[in-house]
């Protein structure tokens, strides 16, 4: 019939859009972990970069992390963080051995890293001496650090000891040398026996290089011996029939021997 009619109402609510936020992009330090955060109310599902469906999502490698939410009205959101892993590195190599007059200089310098070694000095670079064990810890802007240690032992060293009196009832002198570790010996006659005759007062001396190729000198004196002093006095004039007496004793374990065979 003419004037009818029909009508119907609805009611449509603004839902709140979800809001997801894993913060500003990170570094962190190699080692650790690092934990990402989605959880928002009202969300019933999570879908991260690889398909997992957790809430949160825990991490200890470089990479872009994303996450889309899903709410219970189907309404989406999403984000994303760069995170990065800083890795400090410093390496002062194998332990090894100071040659003689050779000291060894550690450079562990980079860019962005301060050090601190054993003894509180700072610089990027450290020269040894000495024996010892010598450690660094270097440090970025971030505060990841790495540390290294190293031990530096003795250089070789070679002694043929305190110089030595060729003695008058002696035929030779034996020379031992006393060295650090193993290596090999030079005298300076160009042998390389392990010990020295000497047959007569000389100078003795010797190389010694050592397996890590580190050379040492030493050299010792063989002395001959000490002439006996003797002092008859001045020429002098006797008169006849007189006596004159000689005395030259001067020291026990000492003998004489005379024009005429006393």
């Amino acid at each position: 019939p003419k004037g009818c009619f029909s009508s119907d109402t609805v009611n449509v609510t603004q839902i709140t859009h979800p809001v997801v936020s894993l913060g500003n992009d990170t570094t962190y330090c190699i080692g650790l972990t690092y934990l990402l955060d989605a959880t928002e109310p009202f969300v019933r599902a999570y879908a991260w970069q690889d398909g997992s469906a957790a809430n949160t999502y825990l991490t200890n490698s470089t990479g872009l992390y994303t996450v889309e939410l899903t709410d219970s009205f189907g309404c989406k959101a999403y984000d994303s963080v760069m995170v990065t892993v800083n890795e400090v590195i410093v390496d002062l190599g194998n332990d090894t051995t100071l040659c003689h007059d050779s000291p060894i200089v550690y450079n562990v310098t980079q860019p962005n890293l301060t050090y601190l070694w054993q003894d509180g000095s700072t610089n990027g670079t450290y020269t040894v001496n000495s024996p010892g064990t010598y450690s660094v810890t270097a440090t970025d802007m971030i505060g990841c650090t790495d540390s290294d240690a190293v031990t530096v032992t003795h250089f070789p060293t070679i002694s043929l000891g305190a110089d030595r009196l060729f003695k008058c009832d002696s035929s030779f002198v034996t020379v031992i040398p006393n060295f650090t570790s193993a290596g090999s010996l030079l005298w300076q006659n160009g042998t390389t026996t392990p010990v020295f005759i000497a047959t007569q007062p000389q100078t003795v001396s010797v190389r010694y290089i050592d397996l890590n190729g580190c050379i040492s000198y030493d050299t010792m004196q063989i002395v001959p011996p000490p002439t006996p002093p003797i002092e008859l006095g001045n020429d002098t004039i006797l008169c006849e029939n007189a006596t004159y007496n000689i005395s030259i004793f001067n020291g026990v374990g000492r003998s004489y021997l005379w024009q005429d065979g006393s």
